[in-house]
This record gives C-alpha cells, structure tokens and sequence, in this order.
C-alpha cells in the first residue's frame, strides 16, 4: 500500500514538474518568437541602414577632406547633394519606414530622442530635396543627422541578438 502511495504521489510530483517545464519552455518560446521578429522586421535592417549610411558617409568625409557642408566649394557641394539625393535620403526614408512601420516592436516604453530626430532629420532632407529639384540649392539644414542613432541601433540589435542566443540555448 506504501508503495503505490509512494509510487502515486511521485506520478503526481512528476506531473506538475512537467507541466511548470512546459510552461517555462512556452513563455521562452513566445519572447523568442517575439525577438526574432523585433530582429527581422525593425532592428536587424535598422542596423544595416545605419551602418550602410556611415560607411558612405566617412568615404565623403574622407573625400571632401572633412569640411562642413558650408565649406565645400560649389564643384564639391554638387558631388555631395548627388550623394544626397541618391544615397542619404532613401537611406533615411527606409529607416524612417522601419520605425514607422515597426514602432511597436521597439524595445523601450518611451520613444528614443534619436528616433524622433531622424524624422525630423528625414523630414527636412525630403524638403530640401524637393527644393534642390525646383533650382533652390539650400546649403544647410537645421536638424542634422542623429548620429546616436549609429550606437542606439547597434546596442539593441547586440541585445536582442544575445538574448536570442541564450534562449534557443535554454529551449533546447
């Protein structure tokens, strides 16, 4: 009689063990599904754009000998509105698009101040393209580039990728 008691509440010990593993193992799943798809759809290819568009923007700065924009000769500032046009502004608009589409996907609760400067930043780019095309060749622009953007995009998508990792070690 001891023995099937013993043997009893050990099936029933077992039991609840393995139904506290199985949820455990769900909710790893549900926030690894949920990482994945913050990597896929928003901090993955942020982080692409971003990198992309400092790497062509050293190459520039290394050709125009670091000179701020109001400073480059008209031969210069030409080269660097084509880049602009071609490079820069669709860089801009993609990662504006990804944060627009994806913005409930960020990791924080409270909007990053570097996001909201490169809407503006965008924002503003697209006017002066618009101008640029109509024969005004405006030299500056009041909201610069959110150069945050390069160290925020890069710390979440290191984050994220790092908790990816250690939850497909843990649901294994």
């Amino acid at each position: 009689m001891e023995a099937i008691a013993a043997a009893l509440i050990a099936g029933i010990i077992g039991f609840f063990l393995n139904l506290r593993e199985s949820k455990i193992t769900h909710k790893r799943t549900e926030r690894l599904n949920y990482i994945n798809e913050q990597i896929k759809s928003l901090y993955g290819p942020l982080f692409l754009h971003v990198r992309a568009g400092y790497e062509i923007n050293e190459y520039l700065e290394d050709k125009f000998e670091r000179k701020p924009i109001q400073d480059l000769t008209e031969i210069e500032l030409e080269e660097w509105r084509v880049w602009a046009n071609e490079v820069f502004i669709p860089l801009n608009m993609k990662q504006e698009e990804l944060l627009l589409k994806n913005a409930h996907l960020l990791i924080e609760n409270e909007l990053p101040k570097c996001i909201v400067e490169l809407i503006t930043h965008t924002s503003e780019m697209k006017v002066l393209k618009n101008k640029w095309e109509k024969g005004d060749i405006a030299k500056n622009f009041s909201h610069p580039y959110p150069h945050e953007l390069k160290s925020y995009s890069e710390s979440s998508y290191l984050l994220l990728k790092n908790e990816q990792k250690k939850l497909i070690e843990l649901i294994k």
